[in-house]
């Protein structure tokens, strides 16, 4: 037969029969003269049936390619080979595509969905740098570390994906939402959900028996077999209740951070199942072995991977590792592996760093640490550098150095160590110093098999480097960046290092950091063995705790103060006596009019700002007034805008410091002030002596003046003298303004596993993972005879629609849900007009409402989640893209109740109205 294909009008849908073989056409509608170009991809051959052996998949494909649709249903495009037509309901066929066919767009295999014009390009990342900066740098160079960076601010944009298919397809007969709002950030969650909160990988689901799968890739079917492992709990925990199939459709995509465009293939995989087991190729773990074994606590020693047993871990009987203050736990290593094996390109870190409020610093992660305890305590030990610099807790700003001498003997801060070295730095200056945990000194041995690892040294090494901006150029940073450290810096990291054991009984979360290096060695030595056939995934199953971490802080601005004789370096113990410190944070939360009581002392801070004088104060104090007068009833950190306020805020407030003087400082001023009472009393004599002489003209009046003249002259010596002495006395108040940040890096390049074949301690270890009963070798491990589990079941909340109305009013389809746990769902959908309008309701934290039209090919979407102000986008279709944008007016009115769309009348013209 001939090969034909059967082509719809893009504007009023007319049917039309064309040959298949003739090339790109211009093609005119003999019903409504629309004209258009066909094909719109490249020429699709249809293949000649001629045998009824020829199987099930041609025969579907011959008769999606020859039937169209009658005029007693919906309109219907012709189906090209393994594409299927619109649909119109939520029916998925397996295997199959869909494309869309609004009447001025039609698409092929791939469509661009544009997340660019919705990113805020000027928030700060982590570099200190903007987004923009950071895009415009990928777009340079496609390089990891810059993509690791951008990874947190662009993944989740996958979310627009759902919409998206949502234009091509309809809605959805049931609405879906990501599975990921069921678990609120913080709460008690599988470990699979923080990637999905990441965005790389993006399911939603109608609560029901649908969901969708968006996995990075080309080809669904491969993107879905390669992430299996990880998302089969979560396809487990969406099974419905009554035992019956789950659809699940897939959809690959790409995302281009630089162009900040997503790449969605329209031809899913879909599969449909009752259950979602471990692959029958993987080795499964026990993980509710592992699971009992960290329960009874002990120090990590090492682990074993067989095929026989799995995983299995070793440890000594010790006091309980914990996290946090808890006993460590299967949460914490599932913690580990998903940052060792799922972070992406933002490997797991955890730093402070600049924050748009230049008075208070940003808490980031990598390897999604964040609200896990784990996460804590490496955030906790990073914060710990500001005590071991200023002496000051990060968290409360109490002074701590005689809590920390008490652990380490003759303990000394970096700012009171300056004294010691006097580095001659002006006093004052600002100098930035980054400080690092690296875990370079983390050893994990293992066999040329590697199948047993042992853990040999489990402890960070600190180090610091000078900041970036106090060099010109990158190159000279890297070259200098170390060189630079004041020798202040660099004996109180040496100290720190030294003395770590010291240091970890003060603060339990440097101890805490010892253990956590234990499960990153064995977690990094599993990724070393390149494990694919186990299944370490299984670790994603398990539920992590309810937590939350920090996500900023105020900066901890303090000054450091002693009083000691110019010239002289004191020694040690003078400055451990005499060194005073002074939290300035606590002056950030003050009101204005409180901390600046009049005009003149806001005067001076501008004195600072602008660097002059103090004395110069009256030229500011017409600025002062009306600042004052602004920032009334405001906190002094909001009059604080940039860096150079918070140096200058520093600068002011240091000068109103009260520093106490040394004992010997505090007696040569009482001598001064009664030497000076003396002086005055002499005075006072010798005016009435100089009268009386003059008025008597007495030698005996004249002899008394000049006793009290050579008196007064002695005197006067002696207070000279003394005066002399008190100038050499008085405080060297120098300025310690350092500006400390920092963090600690844990990516899985950095921990050291090394073939030791050779190890005594590697051998000996060995053979006690190979007896029958480790703990006859003073070993307990997680292997024993107990019932195997490869996971912790986890279900997600089901959506039980209880009451359902349908409404057909002439050719527009109009449907309302509600569930017994306070979902609601609105639909009204003219499928002559392809217009279509929904609101969706969870009761609780989701509020979502959306109007398309197919004509125009938009979208307007409105949502509001967990309490926050309602956001507006607006998706516009152009050829094979979706641009999405911000509204910034022109939203929805009602949010409760009946909206006033449905059940409304279709107009004279056939249209709807879609306010």
């Amino acid at each position: 037969m001939d090969e034909y294909a059967h082509v719809s009008c893009q504007r009023c849908g007319q049917k039309m029969r064309l040959p298949a073989d003739l090339g790109r056409l211009l093609i005119t509608c003999r019903k409504c003269g629309h004209k258009f170009e066909w094909p719109t991809e490249s020429k699709i051959k249809w293949k000649t049936v001629g045998a009824i052996t020829a199987g099930a998949v041609v025969l579907v494909a011959l008769i999606f390619a020859l039937v169209i649709g009658n005029s007693g249903g919906e309109q219907q495009e012709s189906a090209k080979p393994g594409v299927q037509a619109r649909r119109t309901d939520s029916t998925v066929a397996s295997e199959t595509a869909i494309i869309c066919s609004p009447q001025t767009f039609t698409v092929g295999k791939w469509v661009v969905v544009s997340y660019g014009q919705l990113i805020d390009r000027e928030q700060i990342t982590r570099t200190g740098q903007t987004l923009a900066a950071e895009l415009n740098e990928l777009n340079a160079a496609d390089d990891p570390v810059v993509r690791g960076i951008v990874q947190p601010y662009v993944d989740s944009y996958s979310r627009l994906l759902q919409h998206a298919i949502e234009m091509f397809n309809g809605p959805d007969e049931y609405p879906h939402r990501n599975v990921v709002d069921h678990f609120p950030v913080g709460s008690a969650q599988p470990a699979w959900v923080g990637i999905f909160r990441g965005g790389r990988i993006l399911v939603t689901s109608d609560g029901v028996k649908h969901c969708r799968v968006f996995l990075p890739g080309e080809n669904p079917e491969e993107a879905y077999r390669g992430k299996y492992s990880v998302i089969r709990h979560c396809l487990a925990g969406l099974l419905p209740q009554d035992g019956s199939e789950l659809t699940v459709e897939v959809l690959a995509y790409e995302n281009d951070y630089s162009r900040s465009e997503l790449k969605l293939n329209l031809q899913p995989y879909t599969i449909r199942a009752r259950e979602f087991r471990p692959q029958q190729s993987v080795t499964t773990i026990d993980v509710a072995g592992l699971s009992r074994f960290l329960r009874r606590g002990g120090m990590l020693e090492g682990g074993q991977l067989t095929r026989a047993d799995g995983l299995v871990l070793f440890a000594k009987p010790a006091s309980h590792q914990t996290a946090i203050g808890s006993s460590m736990s299967i949460a914490d290593l599932a913690t580990v592996y998903r940052a060792v094996f799922h972070a992406g390109d933002n490997e797991a870190f955890v730093s402070l760093d600049p924050h748009v409020d230049p008075t208070r610093v940003s808490v980031s992660f990598g390897g999604f640490l964040e609200d896990t305890p784990v996460g804590s305590v490496l955030l906790e030990s990073d914060k710990r550098f500001k005590t071991i610099t200023s002496g000051l807790d990060p968290n409360s700003f109490r002074d701590m150095r005689e809590h920390t001498r008490s652990y380490v003997s003759g303990f000394l801060s970096a700012s009171e160590l300056d004294w010691v070295f006097d580095s001659g730095a002006p006093a004052g200056q600002w100098i930035k110093t980054r400080f690092w945990y690296y875990p370079d000194s983390v050893v994990v041995e293992t066999d040329s098999t590697r199948e047993h690892a042992k853990i040999a040294t489990a402890r960070f090494v600190a180090d610091a480097e000078r900041g970036r901006d106090d060099f010109a150029s990158p190159e000279q940073f890297e070259r200098m960046k170390k060189t630079k450290l004041s020798p202040s810096i660099r004996e109180s990291i040496a100290r720190l290092n030294r003395s770590y054991d010291d240091f970890a009984g003060a603060y339990p979360e440097l101890k805490e950091l010892s253990s956590v290096a234990r499960l990153f060695g064995i977690c990094c030595w599993l990724r070393k063995c390149k494990a694919s056939s186990f299944d370490l995934d299984a670790l994603l199953s398990v539920e992590l705790p309810a937590f939350r971490t920090d996500r900023d802080k105020t900066k901890l601005m303090a000054v450091t103060m002693l009083g000691a004789k110019r010239g002289r370096r004191p020694n040690e113990s003078y400055i451990r006596e005499n060194a005073r410190v002074f939290n300035l944070s606590e002056l950030l939360d003050k009101k204005c009019v409180e901390y600046f009581p009049n005009a003149t002392d806001l005067a001076e801070f501008l004195c600072c700002k602008n660097n002059v004088d103090s004395s110069q104060a009256t030229r500011y104090e017409r600025e002062a007034s009306q600042l004052l007068q602004d920032y009334s009833g405001r906190k002094v950190r909001q009059l604080i805008r940039s860096e150079k306020d918070v140096k200058a805020f520093v600068q002011y407030a240091s000068s109103k410091c009260n520093l106490p003087l040394p004992p010997e400082i505090e007696k040569l001023r009482d001598d001064l002030e009664r030497d000076k009472r003396q002086l005055e009393a002499i005075e006072n004599r010798m005016t009435k002596l100089r009268e009386a002489a003059e008025a008597t003209r007495s030698n005996r009046e004249i002899d008394s003046y000049n006793a009290q003249v050579r008196e007064y002259k002695v005197t006067l010596e002696k207070y000279n003298s003394k005066v002399h002495e008190y100038n050499l006395l008085v405080p060297d108040t120098r300025l310690m303004a350092s500006e400390i940040s920092g963090g600690i890096n844990v990516g899985p390049d950095n921990f050291h596993v090394l073939e030791k074949s050779g190890s005594p301690d590697l051998r000996r270890f060995i053979e006690v993972c190979k007896a029958p009963n480790p703990e006859n070798n003073g070993m307990i491990s997680s292997r024993g005879d107990h019932a195997k589990s490869d996971s912790f079941p986890n279900r997600i909340q089901k959506t039980n629609w209880g009451t359902r109305i349908d409404q057909p009013n002439e050719g527009i389809r109009q449907s309302h849900m509600t569930s017994r746990s306070g979902h609601e769902y609105f639909l009204m959908r003219d499928l002559a007009n392809d217009v279509w309008r929904d609101r969706y309701s969870d009761g609780q934290n989701l509020h979502r409402e959306r109007r398309f039209d197919g004509a125009k090919g938009t979208l307007i979407l409105e949502t509001t989640e967990m309490g926050e102000g309602a956001r507006q986008f607006v998706a516009q279709m152009t050829a094979n893209k979706i641009v999405f944008t911000e509204l910034r007016s022109g939203g929805f009115e009602e949010k409760g109740g009946r909206p006033n769309w449905w059940l409304v009348q279709p107009a004279a013209n056939g249209t709807v109205d879609g306010r």
